[in-house]
């Protein structure tokens, strides 16, 4: 596959930050508060980073996520303020929606692919994953039951006493 064109972008002036951030969120039916007294798109474009287009996205993408509307403003205000510490902040929570297992094996398969990978080829590579890790969890879930089985089986044959009898005088 050849390599995409790579098209560098000098800082956006504020006019393109608002539309940016407009059109990306409207996209999604979402709006950022631009009146004087709760001025969310303020808040958002004071950002270090925010003059670059990849800020802006990773941004919007986390207000998109982000489920409180009425939060919206202090999450802004707690949103981190660079692009590489947005996108911890992006890894962290696609960690907690989808497990870091399967994040550490999605970002480790796209690092391994020389030219990068299809969504569909992605989705193969992990269900077949998940598909495997499934059956392994269930295969030692079995041999554990099993061996606690067996273990709990002879613990109770050597721990239970055998019976014996004895012999009275008032038996026949």
């Amino acid at each position: 596959r050849p390599c995409p064109p790579e098209v560098v972008l000098g800082p956006l002036d504020i006019k393109d930050r608002r539309e940016i951030v407009r059109k990306t969120l409207a996209e999604y039916r979402k709006h950022l508060d631009e009146r004087p007294m709760n001025d969310q798109m303020r808040l958002l474009l004071k950002k270090t980073d925010a003059n670059h287009p990849l800020y802006l996205m990773l941004a919007c993408e986390e207000l998109r996520v982000f489920g409180v509307y009425e939060q919206l403003g202090e999450r802004i205000k707690t949103l981190a303020a660079t692009v590489p510490r947005i996108l911890d902040e992006v890894l962290t929570r696609i960690e907690t929606d989808h497990g870091r297992l399967l994040v550490s094996v999605a970002l480790g398969c796209l690092g391994a692919a020389r030219g990068g990978l299809y969504e569909t080829e992605m989705v193969v590579i992990l269900r077949r994953g998940i598909a495997a890790r499934d059956s392994y969890l269930s295969s030692a879930t079995t041999a554990t039951s099993t061996s606690l089985s067996i273990a709990t089986k002879s613990t109770l044959d050597t721990a239970t006493p055998t019976p014996t009898t004895s012999t009275s005088s008032n038996q026949l």
